[in-house]
């Protein structure tokens, strides 16, 4: 298990031991029924259709400010992991195999969020826009070569800002509990650099859009 995996259920289990906490006590922190203040779980499911990857899986610790009844500024850490889909084909190379890279990345985002719908209903409608940041963690690769030898592929993912936007449906469960779904379009400004250190060859992935789907329940505190 690499140290981002290890790092990413840490901030998930001290997640969920703050989201545990606050539910607990709730009942002698009353007031809280009424703070702006909120903290949830999310899981995410996203796809680049095959480049770099097709789906990613993860989830993360997400946490929202109200500023009125409408508007809201959010933030979050999402942990999400998926397959580089035949990196060799990049730089050039066939191989009898196929052999895809693991691609984890871990990143963070932040957005203002528009709500729509009478306040004092349960369930209301809302849009978003943002900017993330992330460093894909790429794992090397090795393999056979259509027509003999091996491959040997190592892929410098740089840094990538991300554009963000998603729309969806939140409901309230209770006093203080809400979950939502909502889907997302991320497009990701990116400069990956693949070489094979067999043969020399080189390649590039340039910028790519990800679409996918947020599932989350949320506490105020």
């Amino acid at each position: 298990m690499n140290g981002l995996a290890r790092c990413s259920k840490k901030m998930i289990m001290s997640a969920c031991a703050v989201l545990l906490f606050v539910s607990l006590t709730g009942d002698a922190r009353a007031q809280a029924e009424d703070s702006p203040y909120e903290i949830g779980l999310r899981f995410v499911v996203l796809n680049a259709r095959g480049e770099p990857t097709n789906d990613m899986l993860g989830g993360g610790l997400y946490g929202r400010y109200r500023l009125n009844d409408r508007w809201l500024i959010g933030a979050a850490v999402d942990s999400v992991s998926g397959d580089f889909e035949r990196p060799y084909l990049l730089v050039g190379l066939a191989s009898p195999m196929e052999i895809d890279a693991t691609d984890d990345s871990l990143l963070i985002s932040v957005w203002a969020e528009r709500e729509y719908g009478n306040p004092a209903r349960k369930s209301r409608w809302f849009w978003g826009a943002g900017l993330g940041f992330t460093s894909p963690d790429v794992n090397d690769v090795t393999g056979p070569v259509t027509g003999g030898g091996t491959f040997d592929l190592t892929t410098d993912a740089g840094s990538e800002t991300i554009v963000m936007l998603n729309g969806g449906f939140r409901t309230r469960i209770g006093r203080r509990f809400s979950f939502e779904v909502s889907v997302r379009a991320d497009q990701h400004f990116a400069d990956w650099k693949m070489t094979d250190r067999m043969s020399g060859m080189t390649g590039t992935i340039d910028d790519y859009t990800v679409v996918g789907l947020n599932v989350g329940g949320a506490i105020r505190f």
